[in-house]
């Protein structure tokens, strides 16, 4: 589409329509995007209801979604060497294992609070030794997950093709966090423990 004069005589005239109350909300660039953004939908639809776009090649017949539009162009190719081979580039891969320990990462949690809340409570209100010991272990696996899956994820992010796809990391503290609140709460005794060495025996 050209930028003819009229053109810009018609989006002045918008831009000009515009109630100066927005004018001091909104800076003049961002309205004069916002009136050049309508007058090219107008203008398309226009093209529309004159047949404008009847014409175009492929109309009518279905999409080909065998290659994946967001690829970059250097790299097509070799993607599809490699799905021909029935194999993925190692960052589809490396995403799939990042998505499938996400998952994993809740179940593992929702184990460990299902065999909390199956613990008989003791009298005294102390968590025994035992469930005291295995609760530590449990919770020093999962710190050790998160660091390895955002490990993970920095490489991801690293290698895959485009900004978009990247993951975002895990909020490690925070998943520490509510898993403490949340094994306190299926397990009493254990809020009875916070802030107490870890007294077991270290075995060679």
């Amino acid at each position: 589409m050209r930028n003819s004069p009229a053109a810009a005589c018609e989006v002045t005239h918008r831009v000009s329509r515009i109630p100066p109350s927005q004018h001091r909300e909104e800076d003049e660039a961002a309205l004069r995007e916002r009136a050049w953004r309508r007058l090219a939908e107008e203008r398309i639809q226009e093209a529309m209801a004159q047949g404008a776009f009847d014409n175009l090649p492929g109309k009518g017949k279905p999409l080909d979604l065998r290659e994946n539009p967001f690829t970059p162009q250097e790299l097509r190719l070799a993607y599809k060497l490699l799905k021909d081979a029935n194999f993925a580039p190692d960052w589809i891969e490396l995403d799939r294992d990042v998505r499938a320990a996400r998952e994993e990462l809740n179940a593992f949690q929702e184990r460990h609070l299902d065999w909390l809340r199956r613990q008989p409570l003791p009298g005294d209100g102390r968590a025994p030794a035992a469930v005291l010991d295995w609760h530590r272990r449990m919770r020093a696996q999962l710190a050790r997950r998160l660091e390895e899956l955002n490990r993970k994820i920095d490489h991801l992010n690293l290698i895959v093709p485009q900004l978009e796809l990247q993951r975002p990391r895990v909020d490690a503290a925070g998943i520490m966090r509510r898993f403490d609140e949340r094994c306190a709460a299926a397990y009493p005794p254990l809020a009875q423990t916070e802030g107490e060495p870890d007294e077991r025996n270290h075995r060679p």
